[in-house]
């Protein structure tokens, strides 16, 4: 029997800020950077980015 590994299909966000975090944590899932460091770094708080992402993905 073949056997064939499929990735998991996530919803992408359309914001490109938001796209290439995404990105980076799909293509770093051993990051340790946690979602106050990754708000920091697209200048928001990390509610508005967990509300942002949400409303993006959902």
């Amino acid at each position: 029997m073949l056997h064939v590994a499929v990735a998991p299909v996530m919803p992408m966000p359309t914001d490109p800020c938001l796209q290439d975090l995404a990105h980076t944590l799909l293509d770093t899932p051993d990051d340790t950077a946690g979602i106050d460091e990754w708000a920091q770094g697209l200048n928001m708080s990390s509610r508005a980015l967990m509300r942002r992402f949400r409303q993006e993905t959902a």
